[in-house]
């Protein structure tokens, strides 16, 4: 053969190598939106669970769509009330669509929800009525909470402990955990609510005292109301040994206030409690001197008179309301809640544990 004739056939060869990876890389896009003829784009509702989980965290949500057993998109989700998903649905058949909701949380995948459902032939959208959530394969860490209830209170996913408390003899740590802005659980008043940065705050213990930190960010101070839950006031939620009883035991719950206006400090719950009765044992101070927070709090716990243990683990969150023009609150936010609970119900506090020295 000469060299003219084999220069040709590797020509050839290549070419068609060439078009059968562009043929491969096409069926394979994920993100592709054009339809063939006979097929169907379908219009897929997001529950609003889901739309909670992202209107109220940071955390990357995935829709996984598949069709008669085989998976065909995986699309982000945001917070509107549907998506629309472009997807090859065969229009002249029923099919079996499968839905999963998906939070990614440092490199993985975890279930929230799922649901199945046959549509009929060239039916366009779907009516998600009810899902899948609970069972084994949505509890990712087995620590008896959903994902997807984890995933709407803010909980760690990965693991049964959502705040490891550091030892540290420092004097100070900087803030480093966000409160969640919840403006539709929080908003009584009906008022537009000012949009502040979100409030952060900072937890360590050295063995004999906890520590907690907070940076507010409020740019309006209001102190017009009757009720001090009205105005603008920081919360505090103790469970010392974590007992996670429906209602505060009169042993170690503790509902602690931290009134911005009057700076005084309100123990509405757990004010009989043998170990610190009327937080006798806790001291703080309102103060300003970074110019980062709009206030800053510092409040000091004796970690035995709280009943707390190092190396155990104890209910604790923290929440703000925020009331900008007097009368009923206009927005709140919490760490670890869900539609503004912490107050009557100590299960809904998060789970913490001081980590030993």
């Amino acid at each position: 053969m000469n060299i003219f004739s084999e220069n040709l056939k590797s020509s050839l060869v290549i070419r068609t190598c060439l078009s059968l990876l562009v043929l491969l890389f096409a069926g394979c896009d994920s993100d592709s939106t054009t339809i063939n003829a006979g097929e169907n784009n379908l219009v897929v509702p997001i529950p609003s669970d889901i739309r909670h989980v992202q209107a109220v965290s940071s955390r990357d949500l995935q829709l996984e769509v598949s069709v008669n057993g085989a998976v065909v998109r995986n699309v982000p989700v945001d917070s509107v009330d549907s998506v629309n998903v472009d997807i090859r649905i065969p229009a002249d058949q029923a099919n079996d669509i499968q839905l999963s909701w998906f939070a990614i949380v440092e490199g993985n995948r975890i279930l929230l929800a799922d649901f199945e459902t046959t549509v009929a032939a060239e039916q366009s959208a779907i009516s998600v009525t009810s899902y899948n959530s609970t069972g084994d394969r949505f509890d990712f860490d087995q620590d008896g909470r959903t994902n997807l209830v984890e995933a709407r209170e803010n909980r760690n996913m990965l693991s049964a402990i959502d705040l490891e408390v550091p030892f540290s003899t420092a004097d100070f740590q900087p803030a480093n955990v966000t409160i969640l802005n919840d403006s539709v659980d929080g908003n009584v008043s009906g008022d537009p609510v000012e949009v502040d940065a979100q409030t952060r705050f900072s937890v360590w213990h050295d063995g004999v005292d906890l520590e907690v930190y907070v940076c507010g960010q409020d740019r309006t101070l209001s102190e017009s109301s009757a009720e001090y839950w009205h105005d603008d006031t920081l919360f505090m939620f103790f469970d010392g040994r974590n007992n996670d009883t429906g209602t505060y035991d009169g042993v170690d719950d503790y509902q602690i206030a931290f009134v911005r206006s009057t700076e005084e400090m309100i123990v509405s719950k757990g004010a009989q409690n043998a170990g610190c009765p009327n937080g006798e044992c806790i001291t703080f101070n309102f103060f300003n001197n970074s110019s980062s927070c709009q206030y800053e709090l510092r409040a000091t716990f004796p970690i035995s008179s709280m009943n707390m243990t190092v190396g155990e683990t104890f209910g604790f969150d923290v929440e703000f309301t925020d009331d900008d023009n007097g009368g009923l609150r206009d927005d709140n936010g919490v760490w670890i809640g869900y539609n503004d609970r912490s107050d009557v119900d100590p299960r809904t506090f998060g789970t913490a544990r001081l980590v030993p020295q």
